[in-house]
């Protein structure tokens, strides 16, 4: 039987929310969008033990395994089936070891990382499908499971709507367009609701109550972290640049456009997500995270074969393409403007790795056919 690992601080929240909006009704909240109390009200309301949110994590994180695949594999033409079945399994099993990788420090604990990621992973897949077979009801399926994504985890609202926004532009200058992908604006259902329900209970069209999370943003704007770990019971690591003086912070370096500073800070939070690893999300000590310059190199070249397997897509098809180049970018861009916390870059990392396979695959196919 699965449990949850030892966690604290926002963790016991959304199981609060949770076991609140299944006995009382009451599924608004002043800072978590309403799909994540949906979600977490799901074991109080099957009368399921706690510790079946893993299992929940779990599935839906072999979902977008199950999906990425057939969203990634375009030349099934050209196999028989038996040969078909093969790859699939192939890219299949390297879904599995990226996604199971990156998830897993946040697969056991009662988060919305998990549930969320794996959504907006769900929609790129199906977006990517739904261009391929000119689907109206895969547009509307990849803009549902989008519009998911955003109201079950607020972090990716606004790369999500970015990353629409420029398909709409890709799609608009396109010479053949086809108002079948008109379905994708099905993900602005959930967005629409979640308005309303916050106008209902505070009269203001928002997405979260403003008053509520202008805190959070003075916590983000006016740090000048580099890394950040919870270590148990209930304590915080935090670490500062060396280039970086004490007084100085994110929101001083956009007002002065200290271009230096800001280079300092980003990259310090680069070097922390993609050079660092913790299997747990709440560690018991500072050890637990290890750091290797190799892992550091290994991630940006994976980052690298991913933007030239998108580059080489884009003749193809661009605006999926863009889509995915935005939705993983802007996904980014907020996690190092945010106090970094490695949950933050899931999305880049296993969609960077899964992109990467396939450029290595291809050009592995490629040199075959020439020999």
């Amino acid at each position: 039987m699965l449990e949850l690992l030892p966690q604290c601080c926002d963790a016991g929240q959304y199981l609060d929310a949770g076991r609140i909006c299944a006995t009382t009704g009451q599924c608004w909240h002043e800072y978590r969008p309403g799909g994540t109390i949906y979600w977490f009200s799901i074991p109080y309301r099957m009368n399921w033990p706690i510790a079946s949110l893993a299992w929940m994590n779990i599935g839906i994180m072999l979902l977008s395994c199950l999906l990425a695949p057939l969203a990634l594999l375009r030349d099934w033409g050209s196999y028989s089936l038996a040969k078909g079945i093969t790859h699939y399994m192939a890219v299949l099993m390297l879904a599995i070891i990226a996604h199971g990788f990156f998830f897993y420090p946040v697969l056991f604990n009662s988060l919305a990382d998990a549930p969320g990621t794996a959504l907006a992973l769900m929609g790129a897949w199906l977006l990517l499908l739904a261009r391929r077979y000119e689907s109206f009801w895969l547009f509307v399926l990849a803009g549902a499971v989008l519009g998911c994504a955003l109201w079950v985890r607020a972090f990716y609202l606004y790369p999500i709507l970015g990353a629409m926004g420029v398909y709409a532009l890709c799609w608009a200058f396109q010479r053949r367009r086809s108002l079948k992908d008109w379905g994708l604006l099905a993900a602005l259902l959930p967005l629409a609701m979640q308005f309303y329900s916050t106008h209902q209970s505070t009269g203001q069209w928002s997405y979260l109550d403003a008053a509520n999370t202008s805190s959070w943003e003075n916590v983000h704007f006016k740090s000048n972290f580099s890394m950040y770990d919870t270590i148990l019971p209930r304590s915080f690591i935090f670490q500062r640049p060396s280039c970086i003086e004490v007084n100085e912070n994110l929101e001083l370096f956009l007002q002065n456009k200290d271009v230096p500073g800001l280079a300092c800070l980003f990259w310090a939070r680069t070097d922390f997500y993609l050079g660092s690893y913790a299997s747990k999300t709440y560690l018991f000590n500072k050890y637990e995270r290890w750091t290797s310059k190799t892992f550091l190199l290994l991630n940006m070249t994976a980052i690298l074969f991913a933007l030239l397997w998108l580059w080489r897509h884009m003749a193809k098809d661009m605006p999926a393409s863009a889509f995915v180049f935005f939705l993983t970018g802007l996904s980014y861009g907020q996690a190092i403007v945010l106090l970094p916390e490695q949950r933050f870059a899931m999305l880049l990392q296993v969609m960077a790795w899964m992109l990467a396979a396939m450029f290595v695959r291809d050009a592995i196919r490629h040199k075959e056919s020439l020999s």
